[in-house]
């Protein structure tokens, strides 16, 4: 069932803001509306410029925009070249799927989910801007995937349930990656104090 994955996981996010991040934390307001909104968004679309776009992928989009715009320098510029990596990456992977499916061994969300979360990792430390970029990167693939295949004259919605499953796994990666880096790095530190409490004792 397409779509699954998604409100399993944007579910879940939610009640991760709403019950278990602190009260005095400024963006537990702003990301429980940001999840509770996609839900709602997720099952409307609208056609722009000849082409059937979901609402929450616009959503996404100008939120992404919106965060682009407090960047400023290098940082931009880093970020904005990252991000066409992973649209060119996005829509290799959509036209390999269609014209040559079968080096498609394993499921095919949960691989393309892999891929972008691999190059994501590899190009961001920030979870925030991982997240960031990764919608950024996709969703301008899905518009570059779904023009190509415009010139051939067939149409796909932009923004699917599909697309959306394939985010919501990249997410839950890129948020269990993250979460092994802190957990990898308290326990550094740990054993750090450790070393060095018994070098003095020494």
């Amino acid at each position: 069932m397409e779509g699954i994955f998604f409100y399993w996981t944007f579910w879940a996010l939610w009640i991760c803001t709403t019950f278990f991040m602190r009260k005095t934390n400024p963006k537990r307001v702003k990301y429980t509306v940001i999840i509770l909104f996609s839900i709602i968004l997720s099952s409307q679309s609208i056609h722009l410029f000849g082409l059937e776009v979901s609402v929450v992928t616009i959503f996404f989009l100008i939120l992404g925009y919106y965060e682009i715009g407090k960047m400023k320098g290098k940082s931009l510029i880093y970020f904005l070249i990252t991000s066409f990596i992973l649209m060119l990456a996005y829509g290799s992977f959509q036209l390999f799927e269609l014209f040559d499916p079968v080096w498609l061994i394993l499921d095919r969300n949960w691989m393309f989910a892999v891929v972008l979360t691999y190059m994501t990792i590899m190009m961001h430390n920030e979870v925030f801007k991982r997240v960031v970029a990764l919608l950024f990167g996709s969703i301008h693939g899905e518009f570059v995937y779904s023009l190509v295949l415009d010139v051939y004259s067939m149409e796909i919605p932009i923004g699917s349930l599909r697309f959306l499953d394939v985010i919501s796994i990249s997410i839950c990666l890129i948020l269990a990656w993250s979460g092994f880096e802190k957990l990898t790095s308290l326990f550094e530190g740990h054993v750090y104090q450790l070393e060095k409490g018994r070098g003095r004792q020494s």
